[in-house]
């Protein structure tokens, strides 16, 4: 769909509408799997994570 309105790829209308539906199918289905989500939510999230936060990404030098 994104190709088409960028003049990429030249689909008629039947084309267009068939895709159509089946995106909204799938974004329904995904929706009904991700469960509770408070707030709007479109696509996925970025989680910033620092050394501070993650214990496994701490270390010391040693000089022996």
């Amino acid at each position: 769909m994104e190709a088409h309105a960028r003049g990429l790829w030249a689909a008629d209308a039947e084309h267009l509408a068939e895709l159509q539906a089946t995106v909204l199918d799938l974004e329904g289905e995904i929706e009904d799997r991700m469960g509770g989500i408070k707030g709007e939510f479109q696509g996925a999230s970025v989680d910033i994570k620092t050394r501070a936060t993650v214990k496994e990404w701490a270390y010391e030098f040693r000089a022996k």
